[in-house]
């Protein structure tokens, strides 16, 4: 995220302190897979679009995508397991594509608001310490590196691409955050605010180390509540004041980190308030911080479907999006065959998928990569309810048209190789 004007330099967090933030809320990889039932279906494996390859940097076999995308403003790139090379490479080449043909120069990733912020301004002088620093320790493989290091060799040309968060767990406040409140405050009014928010992120730090399992009770999300109301209340008459608006979304985005940590882990209250804060997040930053440019979403599968059901009748952060941007998103989710994935960095294996899976659909097509358009494809299966593997192994039903607008599918899957053995 850049930061609003006038603000003094962001002063770069432990890169080691961020990259050790949690993702327990994520979906993982642990369920046994459960056959689908045998159904027919009317899905025709002749409309998916054969793809040379997953990664490298030519776009030939890229240009149809071109009529799918015109007018959209922001595509977001899904993936069911954080933990495939085949699915980080993809998504590379197609950033490149998007960014060079299409004129797509905002990379909006699954990753802690500040901490990328602070990467995004190191990038020029440090790529890889900026990758380390904004990359969750699952995409710190080759790939993810590769990111961070085209969009360098970008900048070099004088090309504006800017590489930004939008999750709320991260670890720190911006580093400016008391001098922005004192420019705008009344100096004893500043005083008593900036020192209850010190007393917020205090516990708010004890807060996400307890255990996930914990139920014990927390006042925090009231805390930031708190705050986030004195803050309007004081700043009522300053609304555009950028500085306002970076304070205040700031604190929202606290709120939706307490709520996600005072929740029992994998519950339905704890999806909602991470997704929610990221949709917030991402608003902020779209309306905000980039307003009128086009901007590529790296995130999972369930955090950018428009509707999704594990836990049921979750909202997840493309529910959101969906709402607030409407026909100018497209969501593509990246689904995989068999092979080979991560989960939290420990490999596991994906068997074929079984009959009557979307990804047996896909199989059918007979091609190591490819890709289909929901708002073309012909049959009736695409508004019907239909198993897919989330994470390549857990079951979950989706009716297709309502999650997503399109599929990219990867026959065979290989789990990356990490940089960093060492970071969980």
């Amino acid at each position: 995220m850049k930061p609003p004007a006038k603000l003094s330099p962001i002063r770069a967090a432990s890169a080691r302190a961020v990259l050790l933030l949690s993702l327990a809320v994520q979906p993982h990889a642990v369920a046994a897979q459960s056959p689908a039932p045998e159904t027919k279906s009317d899905f025709n494996p002749a409309n998916v679009v054969r793809l040379a390859a997953a990664g490298g940097s030519e776009f030939g076999d890229l240009q149809f995508l071109k009529p799918v995308l015109a007018n959209k403003r922001i595509v977001a790139l899904g993936e069911s397991s954080h933990g495939v090379d085949e699915f980080s490479a993809l998504k590379v080449r197609l950033i490149k594509f998007l960014h060079e043909q299409m004129g797509f120069n905002v990379i909006a990733l699954e990753g802690p608001m500040n901490a990328c912020a602070v990467a995004n301004q190191a990038l020029d002088i440090t790529p890889d310490t900026a990758a380390r620093q904004c990359l969750y320790p699952v995409w710190q493989t080759p790939q993810g590196v590769a990111l961070y290091q085209y969009v360098h060799q970008r900048r070099l040309t004088g090309a504006n691409l800017q590489i930004v968060g939008f999750d709320v767990q991260d670890y720190n406040l911006p580093a400016e955050m008391g001098d922005l409140v004192r420019q705008v405050l009344p100096t004893e009014t500043a005083a008593a605010f900036l020192r209850d928010l010190a007393e917020a992120e205090q516990a708010l730090s004890a807060l996400v180390r307890r255990p996930y399992g914990s139920t014990e009770p927390t006042i925090v999300p009231a805390q930031y509540r708190r705050l986030l109301d004195r803050w309007n209340a004081a700043t009522r008459a300053d609304r555009t004041n950028p500085n306002v608006s970076y304070v205040r979304q700031q604190l929202v985005s606290r709120i939706a980190r307490a709520d996600e940590r005072a929740s029992p882990v994998g519950t339905r209250a704890a999806y909602d308030a991470r997704d929610e804060g990221m949709a917030r997040n991402f608003d902020y930053l779209a309306r905000h911080v980039y307003p009128g440019e086009k901007i590529i979403i790296w995130s999972h599968n369930a955090h950018i479907a428009k509707e999704w059901n594990n836990p049921k009748d979750v909202r997840m952060m493309g529910h959101w999006l969906a709402k607030s941007f409407g026909d100018s998103m497209y969501v593509a989710a990246l689904i995989m065959g068999k092979g080979t994935a991560a989960d939290q960095r420990r490999p596991y294996q994906v068997t074929a998928p079984p009959a009557g899976s979307l990804e047996s659909h896909f199989a059918a097509a007979a091609h190591p990569i490819g890709f289909l358009d929901l708002r073309t494809a012909a049959g009736t299966w695409k508004a019907q309810p239909v198993m897919t593997r989330d994470w390549g192994i857990n079951p979950v039903t989706i009716i297709p048209v309502n999650s997503f607008d399109g599929f990219f599918y990867v026959d065979f899957v290989t789990a990356p190789l990490y940089r960093h053995p060492d970071d969980r």
